[in-house]
């Protein structure tokens, strides 16, 4: 520790200090440092570490002044007397960091990672194409087929006017002009079948 009868000259070299700490004072500095360690659930867990520091400096105090009354065989005389007081000033520095955890913005942050990622999707394609067994293959020969658009076309084309070609034998064997007026009824279609 530090006492007021050490010299300054052990703590900081300079040739301008006294002899004694108590002849020109210092400054006793307290260093707070606060921490709070995040916890899920609970209260937060604040903790405090306090260092002191001396610090060697000319600390002045306010000035003392005394008057006093002198008489003396020839007048009475009025003496002020002032003190030039050295002591002991008090500093605080204060710093730390504080941590906390909040469930909803974890909780925020997984949706957006599973959004963003499509884990949704590809969980879903994974079990179709691999876990689903005989009905995994079927899947995954439909996904390897290539899709021509031009192919596709032509097939829907033919089979349109194979289902009006269809029809209008149906119906009777009406093949020109338009059939709006013509209808199946249920013992027609029976009949057919």
């Amino acid at each position: 520790g530090t006492t007021l009868d050490d010299n300054p000259q052990d703590v900081t070299p300079d040739e301008t200090f006294a002899s004694h700490l108590r002849t020109m004072g210092f400054v006793l500095q307290f260093n707070l440092d606060y921490t709070a360690a995040p916890r899920m659930f609970g209260e937060l867990n604040v903790e405090c570490v306090i260092k002191t520091e001396v610090r060697v400096a000319w600390v002045a105090l306010p000035l003392v002044t005394f008057r006093s009354q002198m008489v003396t065989p020839h007048a009475e005389v009025s003496i002020d007397t002032v003190l030039r007081r050295r002591g002991v000033a008090v500093a605080a520095r204060v710093k730390g960091s504080f941590k906390t955890f909040e469930i909803s913005r974890t909780v925020n942050a997984l949706v957006n990672f599973i959004v963003l990622f499509h884990l949704p999707l590809q969980f879903t394609q994974i079990v179709s194409l691999y876990l689903l067994g005989i009905v995994s293959e079927i899947y995954r020969r439909a996904r390897r087929t290539r899709l021509s658009a031009y192919n596709h076309f032509q097939h829907a084309i033919t089979r349109t006017i194979m289902a009006e070609t269809s029809f209008r034998g149906i119906v009777g064997g009406v093949f020109k002009g338009r059939i709006s007026g013509v209808g199946l009824t249920p013992r027609g279609l029976l009949d057919h079948l």
